[in-house]
């Protein structure tokens, strides 16, 4: 899994819905895919923001999320029967910040397996994110035009890149 790879599945999604030109907003790791697809598809963002994330390379700042990654990995869900069990174990993993393990609970499903039993789960697949955390750190590399508008008005409308200090 990378950037462009995730681009690809939200053009995929856009073609989908029948959706020729949108208006799109991105946080975080959506932001970098917001900007590769603004980039390799202009024609199809008329308007772009990204909230807390640069375009560049992000190894350093994704140190506590991969720590996140590594304790949601790490849960073993036989023998977990809720919500709380997950979260005692996301705590016994390393994460203390209540407010984070709660954000990493929205990841969390509980099925009903063939014999009505409630199997817990992450909705992601956690496993492919911790193996790409690298590829996913990165930032495909774009020769700017002349002009050096890039992501400017010529190419997919407006773009707003905003920075915030706690996300």
């Amino acid at each position: 899994m990378d950037i462009r790879t995730l681009a690809s599945d939200v053009l995929a999604f856009l073609d989908g819905q029948g959706l020729k030109q949108i208006s799109l907003i991105g946080h975080s790791l959506g932001g970098k895919v917001a900007m590769v697809l603004a980039l390799e598809f202009p024609e199809r963002v008329k308007d772009l923001v990204v909230l807390d994330m640069p375009p560049g390379k992000t190894a350093g700042k994704m140190r506590n999320v991969y720590s996140a990654i590594q304790a949601m990995y790490n849960v073993d869900f036989h023998g977990l029967g809720d919500q709380r069990d997950v979260e005692r174990v996301l705590e016994m993993n390393g994460i203390e910040d209540r407010r984070l393990r709660m954000f990493l609970l929205t990841n969390l499903t509980g099925a009903k397996d063939d014999t009505d039993d409630k199997k817990l789960s992450w909705k992601v697949n956690i496993q492919s994110i911790r193996d790409s955390v690298d590829q996913l750190q990165s930032f495909p590399e774009y020769v700017l035009p002349s002009n050096g508008r890039t992501l400017g008005r010529n190419r997919c409308g407006a773009v707003l890149l905003n920075s915030l200090s706690r996300s």
